[in-house]
């Protein structure tokens, strides 16, 4: 389970500027991809360690999460799993542009059988 903090690992000057303004608030809020939930739910300590704040995260589609900020939900940090969903947001000028960065992707793996 370490390993996946290492990957989120580079990501911390982003949550460190979410937790200047999380001191006003009382928690960073993290909207992400449903098939994030495992790899951040397991480093959600050491990331509240790390930024001296709590986090609550909340877990969708990505469109699904897409729509409600877009709808003026409080969202801090968004890992979708869709292009598109960005997209949108950057288009509707709801995101900083200059924040925004792919991070994470996906890759399909065919194995089969050797024997």
């Amino acid at each position: 389970m370490k390993r996946i903090f290492f990957v989120f690992l580079p990501l911390l000057p982003l949550f460190a500027a979410c937790g200047q303004a999380a001191e006003e608030e009382d928690a960073i809020n993290i909207y992400a991809a449903t098939s994030l939930q495992d790899s951040l739910e397991s480093m959600e300590e050491e990331l509240e360690t790390a930024l001296g704040t709590d986090v609550t995260f909340t877990f969708e589609g990505s469109g699904t999460l897409q729509e409600e900020i877009a709808g003026g939900t409080d969202a801090d940090i968004f890992f979708s799993a869709s292009n598109t969903s960005m997209d949108v947001l950057e288009e509707e000028q709801l995101i900083d542009q200059e924040s925004r960065q792919n991070v994470l992707a996906n890759e399909l793996v065919m194995i089969e059988k050797c024997w």
